[in-house]
């Protein structure tokens, strides 16, 4: 009876070591499985992939040329790549137009990106949306300073005008009045428009000495060109 029960505590004993053993083991196995995923993981990230993850960060950064320079260096480039290289250099050329004040093409750059930003990555996309914001507040300032140049270039003409009006007006009234107080095709006389009080002009005449250079004054005259009348004042 004790021998039969001696036997069985060492068959229990026995199928308790071989139980955790057999746990163990696959603990173990659970682990290298998990190590192995994890390797695996890391090795499906490809070459071209942290190109253009690397590529972004240099664009997040204003750093344009370089992420061009990395993503051209790709010996395998997926069609993201080539995407994001077109847009690139877009994006060099806009910059560069804003930067030399030819918001024209700058913006027209703008629009071409705009159209292809399927193919642009979010930091591209943050970076054309910054540099049209800029192109247009240019582009408006621009446009302001235009119309006030243009404004005060219709004030110049409107003020040149009224000048090259008020000139012919004293010529004529010059050359009726030369007919009327009998100077009309006299030599060495010289006559000014001094003053207008309603249709009554004053008019001064002075006539130039023998040498040329004094222009001696002879009368001061009121010629209203309605009625023809000259009267000397003196």
């Amino acid at each position: 009876m004790k021998k039969t029960t001696i036997l069985k505590q060492m068959l229990m004993g026995t199928l308790t070591v071989v139980s955790v053993g057999v746990l163990a083991g696959c603990g173990n196995s659970s682990t290298t499985q998990d190590t192995s995923s994890s390797n695996s993981s890391s090795a499906k990230v490809s070459p071209a992939t942290k190109a253009y993850q690397a590529a972004n960060k240099l664009i997040e950064a204003g750093k344009y040329q370089q992420a061009l320079d990395k993503l051209q260096a790709t010996s395998q480039p997926t069609s993201k790549i080539k995407g994001l290289i077109a847009n690139l250099k877009t994006l060099i050329q806009a910059k560069e137009d804003y930067n030399n004040k030819n918001y024209e093409d700058a913006q027209t750059g703008v629009d071409t990106l705009n159209d292809n930003a399927d193919s642009s990555s979010r930091e591209l996309k943050q970076e054309v949306s910054s540099l049209a914001k800029k192109v247009k507040q240019a582009q408006d300032t621009q446009s302001t300073s235009s119309t006030q140049n243009t404004s005060s270039n219709t004030t110049a003409t409107a003020s040149s005008s009224s000048v090259a009006a008020n000139s012919d007006q004293s010529n004529s009234i010059v050359s009726s009045f030369a007919k009327a107080a009998g100077y009309y095709g006299k030599s060495g006389y010289m006559f000014n428009v001094t003053g207008q009080t309603g249709s009554v002009y004053t008019i001064e005449v002075r006539q130039n000495n023998d040498a040329g250079d004094v222009a001696n004054l002879i009368g001061i005259y009121q010629y209203n060109p309605t009625t023809g009348s000259v009267n000397k004042t003196f």
